[in-house]
């Protein structure tokens, strides 16, 4: 939990968008951020040949109060302006490291995680790295800010476990139910052969190669949360000490039938929210 979002949690506070917020949006490609010139920089929608006159227009962007918003296309366009500029990028202190560059591997792919930054008073989303950005757009970023009650910047790099671990979070607190500050419990030894069944994953038919007409593409409407929700699904409901229904195919995992978990008690009303949503694109 970040101080600013533990803040909103504890406080019940809503940081939801009230009214209209400036947004500026800076873009400029990896070729020149790597030349270290502001040469072609992209300043809403208007491109700059020339670095000082890109500088002028930044300078009157950031005087006085300046935009609420910073859309970058990368973070390291963040740190050449304030190389270049002899101003404050925020209101008061200027650029702040989060968090350095990383590689990542997971499920057999290796991607590259860059650097964060915070400007004081402004909220940053980088583009480059917000998944939830070019899913839902701005406003499904502004949806998601009063659902989790993390900052507007948090919920833009943020992926989708983060966002309902977030929500979880707060409805725990709401309940008074202690909330570990990591998650130090390691998962149960299994077998190999319990390991092959339990942890498939989700499985991928490959069509035979072809042309094919009348293609249609379907919408699980949240899979993983749903199967959540549906089959009651919680750490407290697997393998509970009053019921034995082996419900679980294959592995003989019961799921209790006497009690909701917290996990579909704090998800249902999500999931349900969306599928109005999404009736309108795909029929019933």
């Amino acid at each position: 939990m970040s101080p600013q979002f533990k803040y909103c949690v504890e406080q019940s506070r809503n940081p939801e968008i009230e009214g209209e917020l400036k947004s500026l949006r800076l873009n400029l490609s990896r070729p020149r951020i790597g030349q270290r010139t502001l040469k072609g920089l992209k300043i809403n929608c208007e491109k700059y040949s020339s670095e000082s006159r890109a500088l002028e227009r930044l300078d009157r962007e950031f005087s006085g109060e300046g935009p609420d918003i910073l859309r970058i296309s990368r973070s390291q366009v963040l740190t050449l302006i304030d190389e270049k500029t002899d101003f404050s990028l925020g209101r008061g202190s200027s650029l702040e490291k989060l968090a350095g560059d990383n590689t990542v591997t997971a499920y057999g792919k290796t991607v590259h995680s860059p650097s964060r930054y915070s400007v004081f008073g402004r909220a940053v989303i980088d583009e480059s790295s917000s998944f939830m950005l070019s899913e839902a757009g701005m406003k499904g970023l502004y949806n998601l800010v009063s659902r989790t009650w993390k900052p507007l910047q948090e919920v833009a790099w943020a992926s989708i476990g983060n966002i309902l671990t977030a929500i979880e979070i707060r409805q725990a607190y709401s309940n008074n139910i202690l909330t570990p500050w990591k998650n130090w419990q390691p998962e149960t030894p299994k077998k190999a052969s319990t390991m092959r069944k339990a942890d498939r994953g989700g499985f991928i038919f490959n069509p035979r190669p072809e042309v094919y007409e009348d293609v249609h593409e379907m919408d699980f409407a949240s899979l993983f949360p749903n199967i959540m929700v549906n089959k009651n699904i919680s750490p407290e409901t697997i393998n509970c000490d009053c019921c034995d229904n082996s419900k679980v195919p294959e592995l003989g995992y019961s799921i209790c039938e006497k009690q909701t978990g917290f996990i579909p008690h704090t998800l249902g009303p999500e999931s349900r929210s969306r599928k109005p949503r999404i009736s309108g694109f795909y029929p019933a």
